[in-house]
């Protein structure tokens, strides 16, 4: 495991506060809102005892798993001149003096626009355009670095470059086309209702999800042994020098972690580097026949098929 003088990197999850129903993101199912998760925000006492003992700290990535940074609603008191910071955010929340006063300090913000006005709410569901463009446009206009971050799915793929030419227009300094694996499954109304499927861009693949099954899941998980000995586990985490905080203040290896049950793998420590080598044993099973399970579906499994994941 790293040390406090080696992290340079740290990623913060500022809120599981979320206003958008995202088909597959983990606070919901499908897009329905029944999944029950901790609602928290970053206590900043809590954030600030973190920091204060990463002496090499550089950049700050305020990012999403379970909600939008900018549903915090003290998201400006996190931020200082002493680091870099990069938000991802739907960009349809937060108030407008909030993103002019980010675009003053100096933060990029990365606005995931997953199409235009008549796509974008077909994955960012609930996700109002109007009130993204109003934001995106004043944070620009204030002086703020923009990306516009392009989920590719088969109900967009025809407008990237359309897209693409309006983020040039607004002011958008990077424009960013990606594949996340976020591409292939049902899409549920707030009732439940299954309204359209996720179809990835670039190959086939079959619409044979059975859906009462996996509802069936989030009360009677299914623990399946995998074995992923074969896959060789390359940790970008401890690469880059990086570890990730969750909304309850408490650290965990990485994002991946960050999808996990709270009550689950709690650091151990007084300190942060007591809390850090805590995880060691999560290291120990890499390469082997009992490999973290986590560790091998994101950072072996997935990297053979799709290469790096950072």
């Amino acid at each position: 495991m790293l040390n406090t003088s080696e992290i340079t990197r740290i990623d913060i999850e500022l809120s599981t506060h979320c206003n958008a129903r995202c088909p597959e993101c983990v606070r919901n199912f499908r897009g329905w809102n029944i999944v029950n998760f901790p609602k928290q925000n970053l206590d900043i006492e809590k954030y600030y005892a973190i920091i204060n003992q990463l002496p090499c700290l550089q950049d700050i990535i305020m990012c999403g798993n379970y909600g939008d940074p900018l549903m915090h609603p003290d998201i400006c008191d996190f931020i200082s001149d002493k680091y870099n910071y990069m938000i991802f955010t739907n960009g349809s929340i937060g108030k407008i003096n909030t993103f002019v006063e980010l675009a003053q300090s100096n933060v990029e913000i990365v606005f995931g626009i997953d199409g235009l006005a008549d796509t974008n709410s077909i994955y960012r569901q609930d996700v109002d355009w109007n009130k993204l463009m109003h934001r995106a446009t004043a944070f620009i206009e204030a002086g703020g670095n923009a990306t516009w971050q392009f989920i590719i799915f088969k109900h967009n793929e025809h407008q990237i470059e359309q897209a693409h030419a309006l983020s040039k227009e607004l002011g958008f300094r990077t424009f960013d086309a990606r594949n996340d694996n976020r591409n292939n499954g049902p899409i549920l109304d707030n009732t439940g209702n299954q309204i359209g499927f996720l179809e990835p861009h670039d190959r086939i693949t079959k619409k044979d999800f059975d859906i009462d099954f996996e509802l069936s899941l989030i009360e009677n998980p299914v623990k399946i042994d995998t074995d992923y000995s074969n896959y060789n586990i390359s940790c970008q985490t401890l690469q880059q020098g990086r570890i990730y905080i969750n909304a309850m203040g408490e650290i965990r290896p990485c994002c991946y972690f960050g999808a996990m049950s709270y009550d689950e793998h709690k650091p151990i420590g007084k300190t942060l580097q007591e809390q850090m080598n805590n995880y060691q044993y999560i290291a120990d099973t890499w390469n082997t026949k009992n490999c973290f399970e986590k560790c091998g579906e994101e950072c072996g499994k997935q990297q053979e098929l799709y290469g790096e994941l950072f």
